[in-house]
């Protein structure tokens, strides 16, 4: 039988699964660790200090702003009767839709020393002393904290919104004060998902190159990640290795930390019925409702109005007048001009194929880890989640160093950033298959093959219909991260393989200025929030399976 051969006792078809594990995770990570040796602690100098600190300090202050942001904001629209709870949540999902790099554009164009604010000041109250630091460390901070925001707040909404108040309400009974019941009740019990989120935060923002690159290199302000870009664009694949194992270290410690300090730990909701002690807000309900609404207008509403405008300039820091207001930049996008069909074909068709690719693997691993558990097939369990530990830089470097001038020359090639792709896509598609799958009776499985059906027959017949929305949900994200994705194909791509991705990183340097910019990211914006709306649909199914 295709799928479990009874004479041997390991399923012969895990081998190829486990074969590509081995090609392009396990072996790019070791020619990383190999090649970084080389360079060793001679590498190590104050520059390297200065990122490693600088990754470090903007990963923390990161993580602090952005639970001090999300968190009330997740509390108040699950346990107060503040009005527009609908409409945050909206709010939350159109800051969402905004790639972090497309965040940083409209910073530059509204904060910028000639930006729509500066314009403002200028004309409207006559103040030209603008000085801004819109290109600092600051700014990157501000940046990824207002982009990952909305993961938290999703992450802590349930929390709130589903725990169960038996225990506050003997705490009220007890005769605690609101306060009180909150550290010393509340907060505990959604301690477990706010250290994952927490760490989820730290991790993205140390490995977060495209903000770090727009914001802080323009001034010589260098993270790990835009030295490792730095090192390479001077062909210098020592240094850019050793940066790259630096980084990876950092990311598998804090890896390794989530993975204890979430042990045995339960950091989903309590109950799936929703709480009715709502906290009554009385005066402070309007106010609160207009600061938070301020606050999401400037976070989700405003960039995005931001870079409309600017696609419809002939050119960027015009007048806001008729006469200069014009259609061309969205028929150049569309005309093969600036390439974006060819970039978004590009994305689309690298991003389905490593998506076949990473769900074929993850549907054999998650089946045979569910219902065939062995040694194996627990190897191929944790050798496919390996790539959450593992910055997208990282692999693209590991990469470079394991299909440049080898056995398998793919460097070069469309199937060099496809193959990376996939090994980032298979922990996403794991975790949705194997959701569902732990869902899925056994027995099903059993009266199938009781009834004649080979293995194969009931993995089709049986679970693959059952999986379909897993399947679907992965599929959607993973193609929203082809649609943004910028470092893995910014380092692997040649001429003719350009993604959308890359085109909106090069369009400045390209000359085609900042309004034929926004007109892209316009693009992107559109299709991000197309895309999430048919994910929310998916997930609805799946709650409707789970149930």
């Amino acid at each position: 039988m295709l799928f479990l051969n009874k004479k041997k006792r390991h399923p012969t078809v895990l081998l190829p699964v486990v074969i590509f594990l081995c090609l392009f995770i396990i072996y790019p990570l070791f020619r990383l660790f190999l090649e970084s040796l080389g360079e060793g602690i001679l590498t190590w100098d104050r520059s390297v200090t200065v990122a490693v600190l600088n990754t470090l300090a903007v990963s923390t202050l990161t993580t602090i702003l952005t639970i001090s942001l999300s968190a009330p904001l997740a509390w108040l629209t699950a346990r107060t009767d503040i009005p527009g709870k609908k409409l945050i949540e909206k709010q939350v999902w159109l800051t969402f839709s905004v790639p972090a790099y497309i965040l940083g554009i409209a910073w530059i164009e509204l904060l910028g020393r000639n930006g729509y604010l500066f314009r403002l000041l200028k004309e409207g109250m006559k103040y030209s002393n603008w000085s801004f630091p819109c290109y600092s460390l600051g700014a990157v901070i501000v940046i990824l904290s207002i982009h990952l925001y909305p993961l938290v707040f999703m992450s802590l909404l349930p929390l709130f919104r589903y725990q169960d108040p038996n225990r506050e309400q003997a705490a009220a009974l007890c005769g605690f004060p609101p306060l009180s019941r909150f550290f010393r009740i509340t907060l505990p019990l959604i301690s477990p998902g706010l250290t994952a989120a927490g760490l989820m935060v730290f991790s993205r923002s140390a490995a977060n190159f495209s903000i770090p690159a727009l914001l802080a290199l323009p001034i010589r302000k260098e993270v790990l990640t835009t030295k490792i870009f730095s090192a390479l664009s001077r062909l210098d694949v020592g240094k850019a290795s050793f940066y790259s194992f630096v980084l990876m270290g950092i990311s598998a410690l804090l890896f390794m930390f989530q993975q204890k300090m979430l042990l045995g730990k339960n950091y989903t909701s309590e109950s799936r019925t929703q709480r009715e002690d709502i906290v009554k807000l009385g005066k402070l309900r309007y106010p609160l409702f207009f600061l938070l609404s301020l606050f999401q207008f400037s976070t989700g509403i405003l960039p995005v109005a931001v870079l409309i405008i600017s696609s419809f300039l002939k050119r960027w820091g015009l007048p806001l007048t008729r006469e200069f207001l014009t259609l061309h930049n969205y028929k150049a996008l569309f005309s093969g001009e600036t390439k974006a069909l060819m970039a978004l074909g590009n994305s689309l068709t690298y991003g389905i194929i490593a998506v076949i690719i990473a769900g074929t693997a993850a549907l054999i691993v998650s089946y045979y880890s569910v219902y065939h558990p062995s040694r194996i097939t627990g190897f191929a369990e944790g050798t496919a989640g390996l790539p959450l530990a593992v910055p997208n830089i990282v692999l693209a470097m590991g990469a470079i160093l394991s299909w440049n001038n080898s056995v398998f020359p793919l460097y070069g090639t469309s199937w060099a950033i496809i193959l990376t792709y996939a090994a980032l896509f298979l922990p996403i598609m794991l975790k949705n298959i194997t959701g569902l799958m732990n869902s899925i009776k056994k027995n099903t499985i059993q009266a199938a093959r009781l009834a004649g059906a080979s293995s194969f027959r009931s993995l089709w017949d049986i679970l693959i219909p059952l999986l379909i929305p897993g399947l679907e949900a992965g599929v959607m994200v993973c193609l929203l991260i082809a649609l943004r994705e910028i470092p893995i194909s910014l380092m692997l791509y040649s001429s003719g393989q350009e993604t959308l991705g890359i085109l909106l990183f090069g369009m400045q340097s390209q000359s085609y200025g900042l309004e034929m910019t926004s007109t892209l990211a316009v693009f992107i914006i559109v299709l991000t929030m197309t895309g999430q709306s048919l994910g929310r649909k998916i997930k609805k199914n799946m709650r409707k399976i789970y149930a």
